[in-house]
């Protein structure tokens, strides 16, 4: 419900800014892993359908594993490990007999499930840990957020023209165009209250292309719940489903943001 969605936002927003602003990166790190373990859980648990049977310990095991590999900067870490982990996912499969299709997708889903979420969501901590971090990820947070909630107050009022039908009936080219417009508007505030080292370029193309990449990962998320056949990914967030579907929209965004930075405006 709507109201239940603002009451979420009211309390999560202020708490959200006072952990990235004030508190340590280490804060930041704790909050990421956390939402990086149980959204691989989400995944690995809507995709368990007709017989697929993901490595959900190992999986979430090298997820947590590649988290801490962000926040330290140590590569040899996941390195060492993420062999050993294929190697125990594959002999599972073979000492399990199972079917050879079946196993392939198993072990298909299990990497891919760590790669999607732990590998992308983890280039957030990357950027809390540059010169400029916590503005940077409050600029990531708020162009997403508020394009989020443009997107659904204009679709679900006036949204008359279906965005992808098929993988997301409730979403409108009315709801897309009012998060992009959102995004973008919300990049120059960012400029003028807390982030004016960004040019008005840099807030155009922020604004544009986060909003258009915040987007294609919602509508990316919804192909895997569609092919479960769910809803929301869980019902963690109340008004908002899972954290699989909060964090959908960062997934593309987040290394976005990182190579723009260290590209463009370093």
């Amino acid at each position: 419900m709507p109201y239940r969605r603002l009451l979420v936002a009211l309390i999560f927003i202020p708490l959200f800014i006072m952990l990235v602003k004030y508190l340590p990166p280490s804060a930041f790190f704790i909050l990421i892993f956390s939402v990086i373990m149980i959204g691989q859980y989400e995944f690995y648990t809507i995709l368990s359908r007709d017989g697929i049977q993901p490595s959900k310990i190992i999986g979430i095991f090298l997820g947590a594993l590649l988290s801490f590999t962000f926040y330290t900067g140590n590569l040899y870490i996941f390195n060492l490990f993420i062999p050993a982990g294929i190697f125990l996912v594959i002999i599972g499969r073979i000492m399990s007999k199972r079917d050879i299709k079946k196993a392939f997708v198993d072990v298909s889903i299990t990497f891919f499930g760590i790669f999607l979420i732990a590998w992308l969501m983890g280039y957030q901590l990357l950027l809390r840990n540059l010169n400029e971090g916590s503005d940077l990820i409050l600029l990531l947070y708020t162009i997403i957020w508020i394009g989020d909630s443009a997107a659904y107050a204009i679709g679900s009022s006036i949204g008359r023209h279906k965005l992808a039908p098929v993988l997301s009936p409730g979403k409108s080219w009315e709801g897309a165009v009012a998060g992009l417009i959102a995004g973008i508007g919300m990049s120059f505030i960012a400029k003028f209250s807390f982030f004016d080292t960004m040019n008005y370029r840099d807030c155009l193309i922020l604004g544009f292309g986060l909003s258009v990449l915040g987007q294609l990962g919602d509508l990316s998320e919804s192909i895997f719940k569609r092919g479960a056949e769910v809803k929301d990914s869980g019902s963690l967030i109340p008004g908002h489903g899972g954290i699989l579907d909060k964090m959908d929209s960062l997934l593309y965004t987040s290394p976005a943001l990182y190579y723009y930075y260290k590209f463009f405006m370093t």
